[in-house]
C-alpha cells in the first residue's frame, strides 16, 4: 500500500505538458495582448489630456475675447 502511494504517477497524455512549444506561445500572446493595451491605454490617456488641456484653453481665450469686445467691459 505504501509502496503503491510512494510511487510518482507519470502525466496522463490527455493533460497538457508545460515543456512544450505551445505554453511558450501561450506566454507570448498574452505579453503581447498585454503589451498593445498598455500602449493604447497610454496613447487614449495622452489624447484625453491634450482634449481637455486645448478645451481649457479654448474657455480661456474665448472669455478674453469676450472680455476685450466693446461694450462687454467688466466693472472693476
Amino acid at each position: 500500500m505504501s509502496s503503491s502511494m510512494d510511487d510518482p504517477k507519470p502525466p496522463l497524455p490527455s493533460e497538457p505538458s508545460s515543456t512544450g512549444p505551445e505554453s511558450g506561445w501561450d506566454s507570448s500572446y498574452i505579453l503581447i495582448i498585454l503589451y498593445f493595451a498598455l500602449v493604447w491605454l497610454f496613447g487614449f490617456g495622452i489624447y484625453l489630456y491634450e482634449r481637455r488641456r486645448t478645451a481649457k484653453n479654448r474657455a480661456q481665450l474665448d472669455a478674453d475675447a469676450t472680455r476685450s469686445r466693446p461694450g462687454h467691459e467688466t466693472l472693476g
